[in-house]
């Protein structure tokens, strides 16, 4: 499944997944996406709200990354869920 705020970003973000890429790939691909499409809410200067799952290191978790700035210290941990 996929979800993203123009339609032509979701199709390139499923194609990535179709492709054999991980989540991951496919939020990279539909955020640059989303960057050319809706300019005007969106932009990759540095900046991303994002969830994360990673099943083989933390399980029972996500990891939140809310709109901060792309600084490595500030990040959160596997937070419980």
């Amino acid at each position: 499944m996929v979800s993203a705020g123009h339609y032509l970003a979701a199709d390139a973000a499923r194609g990535i997944l179709d492709a054999g890429g991980n989540a991951a790939d496919a939020g990279v691909c539909g955020g640059i996406c989303l960057a050319v499409l809706l300019s005007e809410y969106v932009n990759f200067a540095g900046m991303a709200p994002i969830i994360y799952r990673d099943v083989m290191k933390c399980p029972k978790s996500v990891t939140s990354f809310p709109s901060m700035r792309a600084t490595p210290h500030t990040w959160p941990v596997c937070t419980a869920i």
